[in-house]
Protein backbone atom coordinates (compact mmCIF):
# COMPACT_ATOMS: atom_id res chain seq x y z
CA UNK A 1 0.00 0.00 0.00
CA UNK A 2 2.85 2.00 0.77
CA UNK A 3 4.44 1.66 -2.27
CA UNK A 4 0.73 2.33 -4.45
CA UNK A 5 0.89 5.80 -2.64
CA UNK A 6 3.63 6.50 -3.81
CA UNK A 7 2.93 5.76 -7.24
CA UNK A 8 -0.18 7.57 -6.65
CA UNK A 9 2.01 10.85 -5.23
CA UNK A 10 4.30 10.82 -8.41
CA UNK A 11 1.43 10.88 -10.22
CA UNK A 12 -0.04 13.91 -9.13
CA UNK A 13 3.08 15.70 -9.03
CA UNK A 14 3.72 14.75 -12.74
CA UNK A 15 0.19 16.10 -13.24
CA UNK A 16 1.66 19.54 -11.54
CA UNK A 17 4.53 19.82 -13.61
CA UNK A 18 6.59 19.18 -10.49
CA UNK A 19 9.30 16.29 -12.61
CA UNK A 20 11.76 15.86 -9.71
CA UNK A 21 9.26 15.59 -6.89
CA UNK A 22 7.34 12.95 -9.46
CA UNK A 23 10.40 10.95 -10.17
CA UNK A 24 11.76 10.73 -6.43
CA UNK A 25 8.16 9.33 -5.28
CA UNK A 26 8.20 6.94 -8.27
CA UNK A 27 11.94 6.04 -7.41
CA UNK A 28 10.15 5.33 -4.07
CA UNK A 29 7.59 3.40 -5.51
CA UNK A 30 9.97 1.39 -7.49
CA UNK A 31 12.70 0.39 -4.76
CA UNK A 32 9.55 -0.86 -2.60
CA UNK A 33 8.02 -3.05 -5.27
CA UNK A 34 11.18 -4.42 -6.29
CA UNK A 35 12.01 -5.29 -2.44
CA UNK A 36 8.56 -7.38 -2.09
CA UNK A 37 8.88 -8.80 -5.89
CA UNK A 38 5.50 -6.91 -6.83
CA UNK A 39 6.14 -7.28 -10.54
CA UNK A 40 2.78 -5.17 -11.52
CA UNK A 41 3.95 -2.18 -9.38
CA UNK A 42 6.97 -2.37 -10.79
CA UNK A 43 6.10 -1.72 -14.18
CA UNK A 44 3.65 0.44 -12.70
CA UNK A 45 6.88 2.72 -11.40
CA UNK A 46 8.45 2.35 -14.58
CA UNK A 47 5.48 3.58 -16.55
CA UNK A 48 5.53 6.86 -14.38
CA UNK A 49 9.50 7.37 -14.54
CA UNK A 50 8.75 7.01 -18.90
CA UNK A 51 6.14 9.96 -17.96
CA UNK A 52 8.52 11.95 -16.42
CA UNK A 53 11.10 11.85 -18.33
CA UNK A 54 9.04 11.99 -21.60
CA UNK A 55 8.21 15.19 -20.33
CA UNK A 56 11.24 16.32 -19.80
CA UNK A 57 11.95 15.78 -23.38
CA UNK A 58 14.49 13.29 -22.48
CA UNK A 59 13.45 10.77 -24.75
CA UNK A 60 16.12 8.16 -24.94
CA UNK A 61 15.48 7.89 -20.42
CA UNK A 62 11.54 7.86 -21.63
CA UNK A 63 12.19 5.41 -23.92
CA UNK A 64 13.85 2.95 -21.54
CA UNK A 65 11.57 2.92 -18.83
CA UNK A 66 8.70 2.37 -21.34
CA UNK A 67 10.35 -0.54 -22.57
CA UNK A 68 11.19 -1.83 -19.31
CA UNK A 69 7.21 -1.31 -18.32
CA UNK A 70 6.39 -2.98 -21.37
CA UNK A 71 8.28 -5.67 -20.35
CA UNK A 72 7.10 -6.04 -17.37
CA UNK A 73 3.63 -6.16 -18.62
CA UNK A 74 4.15 -8.59 -20.47
CA UNK A 75 5.69 -10.43 -18.08
CA UNK A 76 2.37 -10.20 -16.09
CA UNK A 77 -0.24 -10.21 -19.05
CA UNK A 78 -1.16 -7.11 -17.90
CA UNK A 79 -2.83 -6.15 -21.46
CA UNK A 80 -3.72 -2.58 -19.36
CA UNK A 81 -0.24 -1.63 -18.68
CA UNK A 82 0.95 -3.40 -22.32
CA UNK A 83 -1.30 -0.85 -24.38
CA UNK A 84 0.20 2.83 -21.75
CA UNK A 85 3.54 1.10 -22.44
CA UNK A 86 2.94 1.15 -26.59
CA UNK A 87 1.25 4.71 -25.85
CA UNK A 88 4.28 6.01 -24.27
CA UNK A 89 6.64 4.65 -26.60
CA UNK A 90 4.71 5.87 -29.13
CA UNK A 91 4.19 9.72 -27.68
CA UNK A 92 7.89 9.31 -27.15
CA UNK A 93 9.40 8.41 -30.87
CA UNK A 94 6.80 10.93 -32.40
CA UNK A 95 7.85 13.42 -30.53
CA UNK A 96 11.54 12.83 -30.74
CA UNK A 97 11.18 13.30 -34.55
CA UNK A 98 10.41 9.64 -35.63
CA UNK A 99 6.90 10.04 -36.47
CA UNK A 100 6.57 6.67 -38.52
CA UNK A 101 8.31 4.84 -35.42
CA UNK A 102 5.80 6.40 -33.02
CA UNK A 103 2.38 5.87 -34.76
CA UNK A 104 3.70 2.05 -34.99
CA UNK A 105 3.78 2.15 -31.35
CA UNK A 106 0.25 3.99 -30.90
CA UNK A 107 -0.91 1.46 -33.54
CA UNK A 108 -0.38 -1.36 -31.62
CA UNK A 109 -1.24 0.30 -28.58
CA UNK A 110 -5.10 0.73 -30.48
CA UNK A 111 -5.03 -2.48 -31.31
CA UNK A 112 -5.06 -3.54 -28.08
CA UNK A 113 -7.31 -1.34 -26.35
CA UNK A 114 -9.87 -2.52 -29.02
CA UNK A 115 -9.19 -5.92 -27.68
CA UNK A 116 -9.59 -5.11 -24.32
CA UNK A 117 -12.62 -2.69 -25.14
CA UNK A 118 -11.08 0.46 -23.89
CA UNK A 119 -12.80 3.37 -25.26
CA UNK A 120 -11.54 5.87 -23.21
CA UNK A 121 -8.02 4.31 -24.29
CA UNK A 122 -9.09 4.14 -27.65
CA UNK A 123 -9.91 7.74 -28.11
CA UNK A 124 -6.64 9.01 -26.94
CA UNK A 125 -4.58 6.90 -29.12
CA UNK A 126 -6.95 8.09 -32.23
CA UNK A 127 -6.10 11.52 -30.99
CA UNK A 128 -2.04 10.88 -30.53
CA UNK A 129 -2.16 9.25 -34.01
CA UNK A 130 -4.09 12.40 -35.23
CA UNK A 131 -1.79 14.53 -34.23
CA UNK A 132 1.37 12.79 -35.21
CA UNK A 133 -0.16 13.03 -38.62
CA UNK A 134 -1.01 16.35 -38.13
CA UNK A 135 2.63 17.52 -37.48
CA UNK A 136 3.50 15.73 -40.75
CA UNK A 137 1.18 17.92 -42.21
CA UNK A 138 -1.65 15.01 -43.49
CA UNK A 139 -4.89 16.50 -42.59
CA UNK A 140 -7.17 14.55 -43.80
CA UNK A 141 -5.85 11.75 -41.58
CA UNK A 142 -5.45 13.73 -38.87
CA UNK A 143 -8.88 15.03 -39.40
CA UNK A 144 -10.40 11.63 -39.48
CA UNK A 145 -8.62 10.55 -36.32
CA UNK A 146 -9.14 13.37 -34.45
CA UNK A 147 -12.61 13.88 -34.98
CA UNK A 148 -13.48 9.78 -33.81
CA UNK A 149 -11.26 10.92 -31.08
CA UNK A 150 -13.46 13.91 -30.09
CA UNK A 151 -16.65 11.66 -30.36
CA UNK A 152 -15.85 9.38 -27.88
CA UNK A 153 -14.46 11.80 -25.63
CA UNK A 154 -17.88 13.84 -25.58
CA UNK A 155 -19.81 10.59 -25.36
CA UNK A 156 -17.69 9.52 -22.54
CA UNK A 157 -17.70 12.72 -21.07
CA UNK A 158 -13.66 13.66 -20.88
CA UNK A 159 -14.35 17.01 -21.85
CA UNK A 160 -10.69 17.99 -20.62
CA UNK A 161 -9.33 16.27 -23.36
CA UNK A 162 -12.25 16.66 -25.62
CA UNK A 163 -11.29 20.25 -25.53
CA UNK A 164 -7.69 19.55 -26.05
CA UNK A 165 -8.64 17.57 -29.32
CA UNK A 166 -11.13 20.17 -30.01
CA UNK A 167 -7.83 22.92 -30.20
CA UNK A 168 -5.78 20.55 -32.62
CA UNK A 169 -8.96 19.96 -35.30
CA UNK A 170 -9.28 23.81 -35.05
CA UNK A 171 -5.08 24.24 -35.60
CA UNK A 172 -5.60 22.21 -38.57
CA UNK A 173 -7.71 24.75 -40.57
CA UNK A 174 -5.66 27.50 -39.39
CA UNK A 175 -2.22 26.10 -40.35
CA UNK A 176 -0.85 24.22 -42.96
CA UNK A 177 1.89 21.85 -41.44
CA UNK A 178 2.95 22.64 -37.58
CA UNK A 179 4.63 20.09 -35.40
CA UNK A 180 5.52 22.91 -33.00
CA UNK A 181 2.76 21.54 -30.87
CA UNK A 182 2.88 18.03 -30.13
CA UNK A 183 1.26 16.94 -27.43
CA UNK A 184 1.72 14.20 -24.54
CA UNK A 185 -1.44 14.17 -23.33
CA UNK A 186 -1.50 9.95 -22.92
CA UNK A 187 -2.17 8.48 -19.40
CA UNK A 188 1.28 6.97 -19.27
CA UNK A 189 1.97 8.52 -15.36
CA UNK A 190 1.50 4.62 -13.75
CA UNK A 191 -1.79 5.30 -12.03
CA UNK A 192 -4.67 2.71 -12.20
Amino acid sequence: DIAKTFTNLGSLYLSKGDWDEASRFYNESLQIQQKIGDEHGVGASYLGLGGVYLRKDEWHKSISFYEKSLRMAEKTGDQQRRAQSYIGLGIAYGASGEWKKGIEFLSTSLEIEEKIGDEHGMAQTKANIGILYKAQGKKEEARRLLEESLRTLEKIGDRPNAELVRGHLSAIGRSRSSGEDLQREASTDGTD
